[in-house]
């Protein structure tokens, strides 16, 4: 666009209507689990390309056809680009890798959109206004649920608030972020009872949902908005911070209590009470600020004042003004969930003050700081460069975890992308929040007090979500990040604005040349886009059909739905289990197989879709291949004790089928029989090496780790290993001691009944006898069984002579 441009571009119905799509999908997304589950994503995609496709439209009737004009432009599309190339390369879980590029795709309609349409500061106040009171009408909203004046499913939980995000930490991240915006808008827009009141609302829902990490980030916020609000502003900026958060903080713990014991009037009481007080403060503030006394003060008594109220905010952050109880650690790490159990587990006596129990010397804190350490080391530093796709972390931990943990988030949502992005997708996203701080400080350097304002809410309130993400999983959750990226649309078009270079205003004669050009090329690009998200919707549709359809015994119905599922979306992993698991049943071993490859090629780290080819190599008697299938699983989830069982079992098992199947003595791989029964043998030895893990972290660390356990097979699988071997004393102390440890199978007594046998102690061996009758029997090891058992031992002496 050339100097004067801009003056000719002007809004229209598509303006409106793309404004609106781009607005409302921002405005809606919290109130469907933040967007954080992949079908309430897919939903919003296809709205957002829509949108994508009426902004183009816009562009056209305006004769604007630029694309990428400024380098956070390039950025935004490099971080879209570096999530398609690991899942071209080969992704850790490539449905997963898939999603999180879609997801992107959103974040970058919006970006753009956003920096288009704002193409004054007009229309940059507008959006901000949108984003501010959609965003404070989610904590508002969450307030009314708390109360039980409406249903939120999961909003309000342990006594803590959680919203309709599901999750307190990244709501109180996004209330912080609409707080600071407000700050702006309060001084724009002159109207300060009404703003004071959404600001203490806003600051009501962040202190309820007793966020530790987000109070620290607070703090930060306050420290950075006081250095760079213009001086004029700042005596403004701290009595709204004062009359804002000062009944918020008073009440809050009082009104969680009364939410808790369902008292809706006391907690409809303790609002009105705060909404009075924030009301007679601003109105003492504004009298005050009014009086000739205070005009005619000079600048040391103003800076004096400033100073007091800084001290009266540090008193409050510090010391705070009401304790209800002594808090103890919440040690719960929760994260959103498709159910509706309890989320948090705080008990009535333990709510206080949010800063009386910060510590980095918490499970919670320990926890995270270890995961992002084993994400480096477990993924990044094996893909540093383009890194393992979206969802890499989610995919594999399981492969690489120190201990025996569950988490599908690294809980740093910087980490995450260093991960899923490599280094290309993680400086492409550090080069956006570098350009926001460029563009924001040479505004703000150079800039009147409304502008300064401006650039000092707009990048701290984006610095919020940034910080707070480096310590928990935000971004997961996409609401955040729709309102991330809309702030880092306004930031590169006030970036336009200042340059006057809002891109270039062709002739209309150059304009009527590409106009059809365009249009067709961007419907291409918005059908592609909106296939994705009608796509994935129309396989989980016929999913749900299979599942319905198998409940009501219509098998080949059930089939022909899953089948329609992975035509629809081939990289339904899910769908093609199912449907391995359909052959599998039928006995159609090839087809069986065949779909489970896919799914592997789909996801190579799912341990469950090899613990899913064991069944079918047994059943097709490639005890070779089921062994593989077995070590494969273990490798990729080595602290699962059901993945280990399997492995056992098979040690053992498979020792047995060679055994009894060969016709002749010489017929027996009798290395390979040996290697099997003295892995099964020395299998205990390794839960010894795991507690051994356990044990260290425990005394070096506050991590609370689950006892490791073996399952009672593995020690059955063990004792009846040696006994095969022979050596019938070491089959009788393995066993003993699993009974000595509680840890008894069903085959225990029958192992130890035939060891006792070999050593002639007959009383011992009627004693297992009958305490077998007393256990439900196994299919294998009975009392039928127990005499062609007895020749085990022989025939494995016999294959050893020969």
């Amino acid at each position: 666009m050339n100097k004067n441009s801009h003056e000719v571009i002007n809004t229209n119905i598509f303006w409106k209507i793309a404004f609106i799509l781009i607005m409302g999908t921002v405005a809606i997304a919290p109130y469907f689990r933040g967007l954080f589950f992949v079908s309430e994503q897919m939903v919003a995609l296809m709205v957002l390309s829509a949108a994508f496709f009426v902004t183009w439209l816009w562009k056209t009737t305006q004769r604007e056809y630029s694309v990428l004009p400024t380098w956070m432009n390039r950025l935004v599309l490099l971080f879209l680009l570096s999530y398609i190339v690991p899942f071209l390369l080969g992704a850790a879980d490539h449905e997963l890798a898939f999603i999180e590029f879609s997801k992107t795709i959103m974040f970058f309609i919006v970006f753009w959109s956003v920096s288009n349409l704002s193409f004054n500061k007009k229309k940059v106040d507008i959006v901000i206004r949108s984003l501010y009171f959609s965003g404070a009408l989610v904590g508002i909203i969450a307030l009314a649920g708390a109360m039980g004046f409406i249903t939120i499913k999961d909003g309000f939980s342990g006594y803590r608030l959680f919203t309709s995000l599901q999750y307190p930490n990244t709501a109180a991240a996004l209330f912080l972020a609409i707080f600071v915006l407000g700050l702006y808008l309060l001084e724009k827009d002159r109207l300060p009872y009404l703003y004071v009141l959404v600001q203490m609302f806003t600051m009501l829902a962040f202190f309820a949902t007793l966020s530790r990490g987000a109070f620290l980030v607070w703090l930060v916020v306050i420290a950075l908005f006081y250095l760079f609000v213009p001086a004029s502003k700042r005596m403004s900026f701290l009595t709204t911070m004062l009359i804002s958060s000062v009944p918020a903080y008073l009440i809050h713990g009082k009104f969680l209590l009364a939410c808790a014991d369902k008292n809706s009037d006391i907690a409809f009481l303790l609002i009105l009470i705060a909404v009075a007080i924030t009301l007679a403060l601003t109105w003492f503030r504004n009298k005050v600020i009014e009086t000739d006394w205070f005009k005619k003060r000079n600048r040391k008594v103003i800076i004096a004042i400033e100073t007091v109220l800084v001290v009266l905010f540090m008193f409050q952050a510090v010391f705070g003004f009401s304790v209800i109880g002594d808090k103890q650690e919440n040690t719960e790490v929760a994260e959103p969930s498709v159910t509706s159990e309890t989320i948090a587990s705080t008990d009535k006596n333990d709510i206080s003050t949010i800063n009386r129990d910060i510590s980095l010397d918490t499970y919670s804190a320990w926890s995270r700081l270890f995961w992002m350490r084993e994400a480096i080391e477990g993924i990044f530093m094996e893909h540093p460069i383009f890194g393992h796709g979206g969802g890499a972390w989610e995919a594999s931990y399981k492969s690489f975890q120190t201990y025996d943990y569950s988490t599908t988030q690294v809980h740093s949502s910087w980490i995450q992308i260093l991960v899923e992005t490599g280094l290309i997708g993680f400086l492409s996203f550090a080069g956006i929040w570098v350009l926001l701080i460029l563009y924001g400080f040479s505004i703000w350097r150079k800039g009147n007090d409304e502008q300064k304002l401006l650039q000092a809410s707009l990048v701290i309130s984006a610095l919020a979500l940034g910080g707070h993400a480096l310590i928990d999983f935000d971004f997961s959750l996409s609401c955040t990040l729709l309102f991330l990226f809309a702030l880092f649309g306004v930031s590169n078009s006030l970036h336009q604005i200042d340059q006057k270079s809002l891109g270039r205003v062709l002739s209309p004669k150059q304009a009527s040349k590409w106009r059809i050009p365009i249009i067709a090329l961007t419907l291409v690009v918005t059908l592609g886009i909106g296939y994705i998200g009608l796509s994935y919707k129309l396989s989980r549709s016929e999913e749900i059909k299979a599942i319905e359809a198998i409940r009501e015994e219509k098998y080949d119905e059930g089939l022909e739905h899953f089948l329609s599922s992975t035509r629809y979306w081939p990289l339904n992993k899910d769908a093609l289990i199912d449907i391995s698991t359909f052959y599998l049943q039928q006995k159609d071993y090839d087809g069986a197989l065949e779909y489970l490859k896919k799914a592997q090629k789909v996801s190579p780290y799912d341990s469950k879709v090899y613990e899913e080819e064991v069944k079918i190599s047994w059943q097709m008697k490639d005890y070779t291949g089921a062994m593989e299938n077995a070590n494969r699983a273990v490798e990729l989830a080595p602290w699962n004790n059901k993945y280990r069982t399997v492995q056992s079992d098979l040690f053992l098992m498979t020792s047995l089928r060679i055994l009894q199947s060969s016709a002749t003595a010489d017929e027996v791989n009798d290395s390979v029989v040996k290697e099997y029964l003295e892995a099964a043998i020395e299998y205990p030895k390794q839960y010894e090496e795991m507690r051994t893990i356990r044990r260290n972290l425990m005394d070096t660390t506050v991590l609370k780790i689950d006892p490791v356990i073996e399952s009672p097979n593995i020690l059955s699988n063990a004792g009846a290993a040696a006994y095969i071997l022979g050596d019938f004393e070491k089959a009788t102390r393995i066993l003993e001691s699993a009974i000595d440890r509680d840890l008894t199978a069903m085959s225990t007594y029958f192992w130890l009944a035939l060891a006792n046998d070999k050593l002639g102690n007959l009383d011992e061996v009627q004693k297992y006898l009958d305490l077998m009758d007393e256990e439900e029997w196994d299919n294998n090891f009975n009392k039928k069984t127990f005499s062609q058992f007895r020749k085990v031992p022989e025939l494995w002496e016999l294959a050893q002579n020969e």
